[in-house]
C-alpha cells in the first residue's frame, strides 16, 4: 500500500486531520475549505473593529447581516454566503475610507478568533439551513475600491476566491455616525 494511501486510510479511521496547526494550516476547530458559489449580495456592512475598517457583502437581510462586519465571529442564523474582509486602518473621523485596496495573495486559511479578520485579507463563507457554518475560503487576490463622502460611501469589490470571484458594487446611505454603515438593496 503507498504511504499516501496509508495516511489517508489512516485519517478516515482516525478522524484526525494530516495538517493541524501552524500559522497557515487550518486548525482541527477551523472551518472547511469551501469552494467559492456566486452569491446575489444583497446586505452590505461597513464598521471599524478594532482599529480597521471591515467589510461584509452577504445574502441575508436585517439585523444578523448587518452585524457580520462588526464581528467575523457572528453567524447568521440561517443559509446564506457572505464575504468579510478588513481594508484598512481606520482613519479618525472619516466614516467614508475613499481610497483603492489590494487585498493580499497569502492570507492564511484560517480567518481566525479575532473579532477582525486578517488585515487585507477576504474570507468566504457559507451557512447551512441552521445557520451552521459550513465552511470557508480565503481570497487569492482582488481589490476593493471606495469613494463617497461621510453621508454616502460607494464600495465596489472585485475578489477572487477558490472556484470563482465576487465582482459587485453597492451604496452605503447611512450618513455619518452609523456603526455599522449597513445597506440592503433591493433585489
Amino acid at each position: 500500500m503507498s504511504s499516501a494511501r496509508t495516511l489517508g486510510l489512516l485519517v478516515m479511521l482516525t478522524g484526525c486531520p494530516p495538517n493541524s496547526g501552524g500559522d497557515d494550516e487550518p486548525t482541527p476547530d477551523a472551518a472547511p475549505v469551501v469552494m467559492y458559489e456566486t452569491f446575489e449580495a444583497t446586505t452590505w456592512s461597513l464598521a471599524v473593529v478594532d482599529g480597521r475598517y471591515q467589510l461584509s457583502v452577504t445574502d441575508g437581510i436585517g439585523a444578523p447581516a448587518c452585524a457580520l462586519a462588526q464581528d467575523q465571529a457572528n453567524g447568521y442564523g440561517a443559509a446564506a454566503h457572505s464575504m468579510i474582509l478588513n481594508i484598512t486602518a481606520a482613519i479618525p473621523n472619516v466614516a467614508c475610507p475613499t481610497g483603492s485596496y489590494d487585498m493580499r495573495t497569502d492570507c492564511p486559511a484560517n480567518a481566525g478568533p479575532e473579532a477582525y479578520v486578517t488585515a487585507d485579507c477576504a474570507y468566504y463563507r457559507r451557512w447551512n439551513a441552521q445557520g451552521q457554518l459550513l465552511g470557508s475560503a480565503a481570497s487569492r487576490n482582488g481589490i476593493i475600491t471606495i469613494a463617497g463622502t461621510d453621508a454616502s460611501c460607494t464600495v465596489r469589490a472585485n475578489v477572487g476566491f477558490l472556484g470563482n470571484s465576487f465582482a459587485n458594487m453597492s451604496t452605503l446611505t447611512n450618513g455619518t455616525g452609523a456603526q455599522p454603515w449597513c445597506q440592503t438593496d433591493p433585489l
